[in-house]
């Protein structure tokens, strides 16, 4: 990640003065947050609330309207990139915004990635990383902390499963993929806990 976020920093700045501090403050957000791709490019200026160190996720896919909390150090980026995005464009409510003020585009945003990321090597099956690998990677190293600090992980899942806007534990079963010991210890106690919940034996 260190190495993704230095190498915005190093992005053209020919069409738009923002882009750099865009992609840092998009990508750092999507780490430290978990949020689908999609979810981010959708946020409006008005979803982030300072003050209350949260930001208000839309509804999507399945996943109802959400408010998620914020660390200090994530308001303090969305604070800085919000001035500055004001300042340079004006105009619209996106938050995320390219070199029109328009707000970014999935295609333009993944282009933008894939040569942030390349000649990065890949631990997944996968022959690029993606932006939604950030999603999982956020899932896989609290459940993986959790099952280390023997946290009653079946509790936390439940959590973790608003938090990323999942209905229920299933869909955030299959972000147990890494830290094997750990997360093996995790995914057993969680099928335990899910199989209690639906009554089987």
């Amino acid at each position: 990640l260190g190495l993704i976020l230095r190498r915005t920093r190093k992005l053209p700045t020919r069409h738009s003065p923002l882009h750099p501090l865009t992609y840092e403050t998009l990508i750092g957000l999507l780490a430290c947050t978990g949020l689908r791709p999609g979810e981010a490019l959708r946020l409006r200026l008005c979803d982030f609330d300072a003050a209350g160190a949260q930001l208000r996720i839309a509804p999507c896919k399945s996943s109802p309207e959400r408010m998620i909390p914020l660390h200090a150090s994530t308001v303090q980026a969305l604070e800085r990139y919000r001035r500055v995005r004001r300042r340079l464009f004006p105009l619209g409510d996106g938050l995320f915004v390219g070199a029109t003020g328009l707000p970014l585009s999935a295609r333009r945003t993944e282009k933008v990635f894939r040569r942030l990321t390349c000649g990065l090597a890949v631990n997944g099956e996968r022959r690029h990383p993606r932006l939604v690998d950030f999603r999982h990677a956020f899932a896989s190293s609290w459940i993986a902390r959790w099952s280390r600090e023997a946290k009653p992980v079946s509790h936390y899942l439940s959590r973790l499963a608003r938090f990323l806007g999942h209905h229920d534990f299933t869909s955030t079963w299959w972000y147990v993929a890494s830290d094997p010991k750990a997360l093996a210890a995790a995914a057993d106690s969680f099928r335990r806990f899910h199989e209690q919940s639906r009554g089987l034996p």
